[in-house]
């Protein structure tokens, strides 16, 4: 009788880490997608981001948090990507989107040489935070990006948004 407890003690806990391991829960999935950003997994972030982002009915909160971090595990594999995921989630949800929120996707586009979209980043948070510090802050990290690149293109890009030469 204790053997047969004991076997469905250890099948009801198999159970639930089973089904542990395959959620749907969105704030499993984005803490999942967290933790393999954590590890360097990028595209196995990508796809927990992915699948919150595919479900219906998805409390708002969570869906910003996994649009937000799909936009940074694509700064690793495919930073243009990752650009328009990022000013998309800015234009669709812009009281959402704060200054850090911009300099973050920027710190991490350039962490990978992605300069050019980070111009970009950059020049949408600094139309939509006008004005502000921090912003100012991030257009001298990217400025100081494309110039140590000694980037043509960028240093181009930047004259032309109104930046070079501050």
């Amino acid at each position: 009788m204790d053997t047969t407890r004991a076997l469905r003690s250890v099948a009801a806990v198999l159970g639930l880490v089973l089904a542990a391991c395959g959620s749907s829960d969105p704030l499993t999935l984005n803490d999942e997608g967290i933790a393999a950003l954590t590890r360097g997994d990028s595209r196995g972030a990508l796809a927990k981001f992915d699948a919150v982002l595919a479900q219906q009915g998805v409390h708002p909160d969570q869906r910003f948090r996994a649009a937000f971090k799909r936009s940074e595990a694509l700064t690793h594999i495919d930073p243009a990507r990752a650009r328009d995921a990022f000013l998309d989630l800015a234009r669709t949800e812009r009281a959402e989107v704060l200054e850090d929120d911009y300099s973050y996707i920027c710190s991490k586009l350039l962490a990978v040489g992605a300069t050019m979209e980070a111009i970009d980043v950059m020049d949408a948070g600094s139309k939509h935070y006008a004005g502000s510090p921090k912003m100012a802050a991030i257009q001298q990290a990217v400025k100081s990006a494309a110039q140590r690149e000694s980037s043509p293109a960028a240093l181009e890009k930047l004259k032309g948004l109104g930046y070079a030469g501050d």
